[in-house]
């Protein structure tokens, strides 16, 4: 029940962010003011996050923010497996040995409704 909760939590974070029209416009032009105003510690603390990365499949390109009490590296973000790429979710990766719970959500601006760019 409570890797339930965990799941739902993090899937609607990954959503909020894919589903946010600064995040889209980031994945189209990748401008530095928006890891500048956004990719900041206080969101990882206030989440219980260790990770935030922003990606597009097709480009091949990542902008990520990992927190300074986290023992990851960016080697993790190599090992992620192919079904993350689907529209929303969240799930459990073992890397290394180590689980770790995972959000994730497409890139369509606030609307939902645009192409995905990541």
């Amino acid at each position: 029940m409570i890797v339930e909760q965990d799941f739902a939590r993090f899937e609607s974070i990954a959503t909020d962010w894919g589903f946010w029209d600064d995040t889209y416009e980031f994945a189209q032009d990748r401008n530095q003011r928006y890891i500048d105003s956004n990719f900041k510690e206080i969101w990882l603390e206030k989440y219980g996050a260790d990770l935030l990365n922003v990606r597009s499949w097709n480009d091949g390109w990542d902008a990520t923010l990992i927190s300074e009490q986290s023992s990851l590296d960016l080697k993790v973000l190599e090992r992620m497996p192919d079904n993350f790429r689907q529209d929303t979710g969240a799930g459990i990766v073992v890397i290394d040995g180590n689980p770790l719970l995972l959000g994730f959500s497409k890139i369509k601006g606030s609307d939902g409704q645009r192409p995905s760019e990541g």
